[in-house]
């Protein structure tokens, strides 16, 4: 590619720039498995934590989680999951200081709707709305409450649920371990 070309002996050249190719925005990693179907029936294990990792959900006190306001509105608004999407339930969860660990149960169909059995992340993102719009209300911002995204598991086996119980219901426990805990990282 030429960069310069004449335009008259008697002006001299002049500078063409060269045509930059466009470039794409940066792809975010998918975080969720291609071959995943995450409305068939299963146990779904999931972490979703607070924007920028923020403390707002209460603190953990002698081993146990110490709810505040707004981790009671998250606790709340787990355990009505059920009532309020037909075709899943909820498994172990804990509300952490700036995260929650819980398992979510899809059966993979729901009565009516035309028969859509939910998705995973349809579950999840009505959970973080529900929160998202109670904390507005009580703290009064209007900035985000959740990370964009959550992590999730497949759990695959009986032994798989067990484990993953177990860790949840340690997570209080371990929380002076926790790479989440913002006070481990200080100290």
């Amino acid at each position: 590619m030429r960069l310069f070309a004449s335009v008259s002996p008697s002006v001299g050249a002049r500078f063409i720039a060269p045509a930059l190719p466009e470039t794409p925005p940066p792809r975010r990693k998918p975080l969720r498995l291609h071959h995943a179907d995450y409305a068939h029936a299963g146990f779904y294990f999931v972490t979703i934590c607070t924007h920028a990792r923020a403390c707002l959900f209460g603190e953990v006190l002698d081993h146990a989680v110490s709810l505040g306001p707004i981790g009671q509105i998250v606790r709340r608004a787990w355990m009505d999951l059920p009532a309020r999407i037909e075709g899943m339930a909820v498994d172990e969860f804990v509300v952490m200081p700036n995260h929650v660990h819980g398992i979510v149960v899809l059966s993979g169909d729901r009565a009516g709707a035309m028969n859509r059995a939910p998705t995973l992340g349809e579950v999840v993102r009505r959970f973080k709305a529900r929160c998202s719009v109670e904390y507005r209300k009580l703290s009064g911002t209007a900035g985000p409450l959740w990370q964009r995204n959550y992590y999730e598991h497949v759990v695959r086996s009986d032994a798989d649920l067990t484990r993953v119980s177990e860790y949840i219901a340690d997570n209080p426990r371990r929380w002076d371990e926790d790479d989440e805990n913002p006070q481990r990282l200080r100290g």
